[in-house]
Parts: C-alpha cells; sequence; structure tokens
C-alpha cells in the first residue's frame, strides 16, 4: 500500500456508486472544495474489486449500498473480512435516515454512514466534512 502524507499529492477517493448523476454531483463537489482528491468511479461492487486489486489503494471508499448485482452491505463485508483492507475508511451514502440501519453498518465496519442530501448546499458541505475528517 502506499502512503500518501505528502499534501501535494493527490488524495484517492473510489467512489462506488452505480447512479452517473450522483457520481457526476460528487466529481463536481470535489473539483469545488479541494482540486487535490482523485475520484475513482466504480459502478458496480465487482468493478470497485477491480479498482481495488492493485497495490496502489484509496484513501477512502464512497459506498452506495443500492448496487447491482453484489449490493453495499455485502461489499462492505467483504472488505472488513479482508485484513487487507482493515485500515481503509469506508464511508456509507445511503438514502436511508433509518437510525437502526445506521448503526448496523457502523457495527458492521463502517467508518460513518450519511444519508444522501437532496440538495447540492448540503451535499457539498457534507462532503466537506468527509474531505476533513478521513482525507487530511
Amino acid at each position: 500500500m502506499t502512503l500518501r502524507a505528502h499534501p501535494e499529492v493527490p488524495k484517492r477517493v473510489l467512489v462506488v456508486e452505480d447512479n452517473p448523476a450522483h457520481q457526476e454531483i460528487l466529481h463536481r463537489i470535489t473539483e469545488d472544495i479541494n482540486k487535490k482528491i482523485e475520484l475513482i468511479p466504480a459502478f458496480t461492487a465487482e468493478a470497485a474489486q477491480k479498482a481495488l486489486s492493485n497495490e496502489d489503494l484509496p484513501d477512502l471508499i464512497l459506498l452506495d449500498l443500492n448496487l447491482p448485482k453484489m449490493s453495499g452491505h455485502e461489499f462492505l463485508d467483504l472488505l472488513r473480512n479482508d485484513h487487507k483492507y482493515a485500515d481503509l475508511p469506508i464511508i456509507v451514502l445511503t438514502s436511508s435516515d433509518d437510525a437502526q440501519e445506521l448503526e448496523n453498518l457502523r457495527s458492521r465496519g463502517a467508518n460513518g454512514c450519511f444519508t444522501k442530501p437532496t440538495d447540492y448546499y448540503t451535499y457539498s458541505a457534507m462532503m466537506r466534512f468527509i474531505s476533513s475528517e478521513w482525507l487530511h
């Protein structure tokens, strides 16, 4: 695994999200808040697995739960059961606001769980928080 302690090296974020519109929103927001974040899009958990197969792991994973084929829940479990990814922060973005489900995700190994905002301003504020907490 490559460490990115140098401030000029972009932080890499694997975005596991099947909705192209959400991928685009995240791309626009990260460009607005920090030019030193590189987004790696994956529209399925299987594509994310392929992206993780190289030695240069991302600094963070943003994970949607409602994915085709392998769900986000299954992918989270798969990653947390592999020691190679034990220290890799995984942030779940979900449309659910069920407190019990969000707590269940944290107990399964998610470092953070956020309900997807419905407006750009709130989405941007959420991404600023995520960036400051997990990409410093």
